[in-house]
């Protein structure tokens, strides 16, 4: 269960509440509040990217190479359960390294670029709702030598969890603004207009350190939790009580 805290910040702009204030073609008129909710979520789902790379002489030796370690990594992560759909690889992708030559031509030094072997590199990306698992993804991937960075973890019901805190940011909107409508010795009609902020804070992107080592699966993993903030500015009209 989320813990919901609520902060109200008030911009008051009241009409004159005299009988010719309410008359027809008169403007209308209200209150205007703006409204927060907050709330505590806890990260469950991380993200684990890493790739390998190679050099070699030709295309095919290139992609050679990437094939079978890239194998060696799938068979690696398969025995710890982890394939389709959570697993997700793009590649190889192949380009031409270059070597700049200067050479002499007609009494001038000419620079030229000449093919020197092809650079391959083929992207991995693990998706886990097991964070147990992430050290030992780890481990398969810097066994097969890939550069791994650093896990990222995301709430997956993000979207849920933001308009649960909308529709909170307007009932206390609404409510404050009923106290002061009251205060004033009137009363709230129609809501006229709700704008929608969503100026608060975003979930924190917490992170956990990948470290090639053997050691890899004693790393633990602690993704924490992040603060939500929904913001809405509502105006509510005034009328007589």
């Amino acid at each position: 269960m989320h813990r919901m805290s609520r902060a109200v910040s008030l911009c008051l702009a009241l009409a004159a509440l005299s009988t010719p204030a309410f008359a027809q073609g008169a403007e209308t008129p209200y209150v205007e509040v703006s409204g927060s909710a907050r709330g505590e979520v806890a990260f469950d789902r991380a993200i684990v990217p890493f790739t390998l790379r190679n050099e070699a002489a030709s295309a095919e030796d290139a992609a050679r190479d990437l094939a079978e370690k890239s194998r060696q990594v799938v068979d690696a992560l398969s025995q710890i359960g982890v394939g389709d759909p959570n697993l997700r690889i793009n590649g190889p992708l192949l380009s031409v390294i270059y070597n700049n030559v200067t050479e002499e031509q007609g009494g001038r030094k000419v620079e030229k670029s000449t093919p020197a072997g092809i650079r391959g590199e083929v992207s991995f990306r693990v998706t886990t709702t097991d964070f147990k698992k992430i050290p030992k993804i780890l481990a398969a991937a810097t066994g097969a030598g890939a550069l791994v960075s650093s896990p990222t973890f995301e709430v997956a019901n993000l979207a849920e969890q933001r308009a649960r805190l909308g529709v909170e940011a307007v009932r206390t909107a609404v409510a404050r603004a009923k106290q002061l409508a009251e205060a004033a010795g009137a009363r709230t009609g129609r809501i006229l207009s709700i704008v929608d902020e969503r100026g608060g804070r975003q979930p924190m992107e917490a992170r956990t350190l990948a470290m090639a080592s053997d050691a890899a699966p004693e790393i633990p993993v602690l993704p924490g939790r992040a603060m939500l903030e929904h913001v809405v500015t509502v105006r509510v009209e005034l009328a007589q009580p």
